[in-house]
């Protein structure tokens, strides 16, 4: 069964269970509205962190490019240049350059290039990666690679934009959350005081 799933069986059981003991819906009510707030909250958190990893890789790509460049430049071909390339590799990208070699050595084909691509969100990776395929098939070409830099460069301004827009984002986010919180205690009061009204009719 579904982790989730469980966790709202187990949230509907307390709330139910916290009525009987308290005889009083808000309790139960406010164990919900609770556990959907930390809920929501903690999914923003994924997701800030995802796209924060995401960031950092697309960040890092850039530089891992650098290296390929000088090493392409040194007569290096497109495999041998990706091994030298990992030794300056950081962390947060290793893993993923270390799985393209390898799907390299079982497949010649444009396929783990587009695997390695698909890790990333950006298009302008995408078409550096698809670049990078064909200097593999076709060998070094000094004007190919001429188009580089200026990828480079716009990578790394699309890195900074978002950033910015992440950490808008995150802004908004600190302010909505709390408004959302107290909008579900309102809810709560005020369904427990029609209630109230309704019995005393």
């Amino acid at each position: 069964m579904n982790k989730r799933i469980i966790i709202i069986l187990g949230v509907g059981i307390l709330s139910i269970g916290s009525y009987f003991i308290f005889k009083n819906i808000v309790v139960s009510l406010l164990i919900f509205v609770f556990y959907y707030c930390l809920d929501f909250y903690k999914k923003s958190a994924d997701k800030t962190k995802e796209n924060k990893l995401i960031q950092d890789k697309e960040y890092e790509f850039a530089n891992l490019l650098s290296y390929l460049l000088v090493f392409l430049d040194n007569n290096f071909n497109v495999y041998q240049s990706l091994q030298l390339s990992l030794n300056y590799c950081k962390e947060c990208l290793v893993k993923d350059v270390e799985t393209l070699i390898s799907e390299i050595d079982l497949d010649k084909s444009i396929i783990p290039y587009q695997n390695f691509a698909s890790k990333f969100k950006s298009n302008i990776i995408y078409q550096i990666v698809m670049m990078i395929y064909q200097l593999d098939i076709n060998g070094y070409d000094a004007k190919y690679l001429a188009n580089f830099p200026s990828l480079i460069n716009s990578l790394k301004q699309a890195r900074i934009d978002s950033i910015i827009q992440s950490r808008k984002m995150n802004m908004s986010f600190m302010t909505i959350f709390p408004i959302i919180a107290l909008l579900g205690v309102v809810f709560t009061l005020v369904f427990y005081i029609l209630s109230m009204v309704g019995g005393n009719i």
